[in-house]
């Protein structure tokens, strides 16, 4: 192709405008009839546009504005014909470098435009489409901000920019300017209605308006405001009650407030028309997340079963959906009692690594710029390694540093570990910092960070050993850990089994909890604690603990009250078949029992139901759920043995009957060396309380049934146990931590470089 003819004079370019403006009328008549593109108008288009552009570029101001119609029309052909060019696709994954350039050259004419012509308005839609297409294929939602700002200098007064604000404002954390935008919009939206009579531009506003609502919705969602999010969504339900987000959306809370019935009912709603989604571009992908959904609702109910139906339906419309295969393996060990194969749980775990499209296990190739620390290899005591200055750099990830069972654990860490030998980072996935109580402590929240960018930043904080602490509980980041963003990765505490991927390199655990024989369930090579491999601090602190009754209940009451205060989805029928054989053969003996899921009507029904002897649910107590930990801990003292679940025992409550004088009665897994039903055993164990531990179930209603007939024998147990647990290795957490520290600069010094 010849180089092209440049125009010399303003009547060359006025001659050469009418040629361009006939031949693009032509192309988009045929467009308009025939619904197809004529390439050959379009490009014939392309190369007069750029013949004129080049004499325009450089053009006198005053001969500019004479000619501002034609000029303003030749600069918007070109930019629409520049965008049309790259061939905008809503399923492509983004655009190349020579794609973004050509867009931003639209960009630079449509300012010339909008220069001359203020509000000329088909030159702002299209300045505000190429914006919003650049922002809908970046996933930095900083740099989106920046791109939409560029917009709002266009039209301040434009609903579905305000509509992108929020959202974008929503994935930066800026949730306050996220409902700023929201509101903002749902205000122009209602000011646009008001004056429109076509219906179906009014349901076109209809729609939009369920998006701000929706939106809103979600921002006070993420900030656990349940109340206010519901309020918005019923908004937008009355719009319309068979929109699958809105429904899928008024689930989720419905779920999290454990009105499964209700939440239930509109996932089956939102599932019924998923396919008239208008939010949602993927509409796979919005069905199988109300069929994981529902999963979890029904995981709420105890119905595991029903639960993993649901996660497998998801996957089936999404076979890559991590979320629902994650937990179909955590509720997967709430029915390993139902499951013969010891092995099935191990192998759908380590099946894991089939989901992410990238599993790396080799720090070398994730880490190539890492430089193993020689002083620590080569340091014979924390002395030496503290005299040369060397420090590991240790990151804990998790979503659960406050108001979490497992922040009781790690936060005995992130008090007492020596910051003369570890730099210690805290990844939180959600919106929290705790600089305050931690002050030592390197704090990033990580809410929303891509996997990328995630891993881009623990290496750039030179993390040296990463912590995983959730596994396949909520809020977890194994799409980062697959990566392999450190060179040594440990998964603790937060999940009773295997993460399952390659990646990962240890788990901490100790010898009553697992055995060697228990390396055969993991992907990760097993570390074992000298003492227990949890040290326990309550929320309120273990100087504030409530007291204790010093008279035993059962001497004061003259027969032995047993209970339980673990989550019912560890109260299996195999458990409770148990507790009656035991109420059944100690006649005089009382059970009580509180869970937060009796709040459910259906579920204290279904655990009654449970009793095949109903005579002996005349001496079961159901206790009033207790909202605060003060509250809660006092009711220990309405009993005097703490009955175990298995094959999934207490950790958390565990330790709370122990830190109140309530013995836990527990089942020690001596065949499976399930960690997940040893947990208990160990921290009995390790509080010197070897007779509560049985290992089988006949060993532990015998147990159970010798101390009702013998009650007296637990005169003075209460102040025992209590001072077993307060001052044994549990909540030592100088020794703890030290025997920690020493596990950690062992591990480096010996890993396989």
């Amino acid at each position: 192709m010849g180089e092209v003819e440049k125009v010399t004079s303003i009547d060359e370019f006025l001659n050469e405008y009418k040629q361009l403006t006939s031949v693009y009328n032509s192309a988009q008549e045929i467009l308009a009839k025939e619904q197809k593109t004529d390439s050959e108008l379009y490009m014939k288009c392309i190369k007069l546009a750029g013949k004129c552009i080049r004499y325009l570029d450089d053009i006198n101001p005053f001969v500019s504005y004479r000619h501002k119609p034609e000029i303003c029309t030749t600069y918007y052909i070109s930019a629409e014909l520049l965008v049309r060019t790259v061939g905008l696709h809503m399923n492509r994954n983004g655009f190349d470098e020579k794609e973004r350039n050509t867009l931003y050259m639209a960009i630079a004419h449509l300012r010339k435009v909008l220069g001359l012509e203020p509000f000329n308005k088909r030159a702002m839609e299209m300045f505000k489409l190429v914006f919003l297409y650049l922002t809908i294929f970046n996933p930095n939602a900083e740099e989106n901000l920046v791109l939409l700002n560029q917009i709002l200098v266009v039209d301040p007064c434009d609903y579905q920019l305000h509509y992108n604000f929020g959202f974008m404002y929503h994935r930066a954390n800026k949730l306050d300017s996220s409902v700023y935008h929201y509101k903002l919009a749902i205000g122009l939206i209602d000011l646009v209605m008001r004056n429109e009579k076509e219906e179906p531009q009014l349901l076109v506003l209809r729609q939009f308006k369920i998006k701000c609502l929706n939106g809103l919705g979600s921002v006070y969602f993420t900030i656990q405001d349940r109340e206010t999010a519901m309020y918005y969504f019923k908004l937008a339900y009355e719009i319309d009650p068979n929109d699958p987000d809105v429904n899928n959306q008024i689930g989720v809370v419905y779920t999290e407030l454990r009105f499964t019935d209700k939440a239930i009912e509109h996932y089956m709603r939102g599932i019924e028309n998923y396919k008239r989604a208008h939010i949602s571009v993927d509409k796979e992908m919005l069905i199988a997340s109300m069929y994981m959904n529902m999963g979890l609702a029904k995981c709420y109910e105890c119905d595991f079963i029903g639960a993993i139906d649901g996660y497998n339906q998801a996957l089936k419309f999404k076979p890559r959906l991590s979320l629902a295969y994650q937990n179909k393996l955590l509720d997967s060990n709430y029915i390993s009692h139902l499951i013969e194969d010891p092995m099935y749980i191990s192998r759908i775990h380590k099946a894991i690594n089939k989901i992410y499209p990238l599993v790396v296990d080799d720090y070398k190739v994730s880490c190539p710029d890492y430089k193993v620390k020689q002083d620590i290899v080569k340091c014979k005591s924390k002395a030496e390694l503290i005299k040369r200055g060397t420090k590991i750099h240790i990151g804990f990830v998790s979503g659960d540093f406050i108001c979490h069972p497992v922040s009781y654990f790690l936060h005995s860490i992130l008090s007492h570990i020596n910051y003369d030998l570890f730099d210690v980072t805290c990844y939180s996935v959600k919106v929290v910092k705790l600089e305050d109580l931690f002050p030592r402590c390197k704090w990033a929240v990580v809410k929303n960070m891509s996997n990328e960018d995630f891993k881009k930043k623990i290496q750039q904080d030179g993390v040296d050993i990463l912590f995983d602490m959730s596994a396949h509980t909520g809020d977890n980041r194994l799409d980062t850990f697959v990566l392999k963003p450190a060179p040594i990765q440990i998964s603790y505490c937060g999940y009773p089994n295997s993460s399952g991927i390659k990646s990962m390199d240890y788990r901490i655990t100790d010898k009553y909890c697992d055995s060697d024989r228990s390396q055969k369930y993991y992907q990760e090579r097993l570390v074992f604690m000298d003492k227990c491999f949890l040290a326990y601090t309550p929320s309120m602190g273990i100087s504030s603990i409530p007291d204790i009754d010093k008279e035993q209940l059962c001497i004061k009451n003259g027969y032995i009250t047993f209970g339980s205060f673990n989550r019912f989805n560890k109260i299996n029928e195999m458990v409770v078949d148990v507790w009656e054989k035991i109420l059944q053969r100690a006649p005089t003996a009382r059970f009580a029992i509180k869970t937060k899921e009796f709040l459910t009507p259906k579920l204290k029904q279904k655990f009654l139901d449970r009793f095949k002897d109903k005579s002996v649910l005349d001496r079961v107590i159901i206790m009033p759920y207790s909202d605060t930990y003060t509250e809660h801990l006092p009711d220990y003292n309405k009993m005097d043995i703490s009955l175990d679940t298995f094959p999934y025992s207490g950790t958390t409550t565990s330790c709370e009957s122990l830190m109140m004088g309530v013995p836990v009665l527990t089942l020690f897994d001596k065949v499976r060396h399930y960690h997940s039903q040893n947990v208990t055993t160990s921290l009995m164990k390790n509080c010197g309380l070897d007779e509560f531990v049985t290992d089988s179930q006949e060993a532990y209603i015998e147990r159970a049934v010798w101390y009702a007939n013998n009650y007296k024998t637990l005169s003075g147990l209460r102040t025992k146990v209590r001072d077993a647990f307060v001052k044994g290795p549990i909540c030592d957490y100088s020794g703890f931590t030290n025997e920690f520290e020493d596990k950690l600069i062992s591990l480096y010094k010996n890993h396989k470089w």
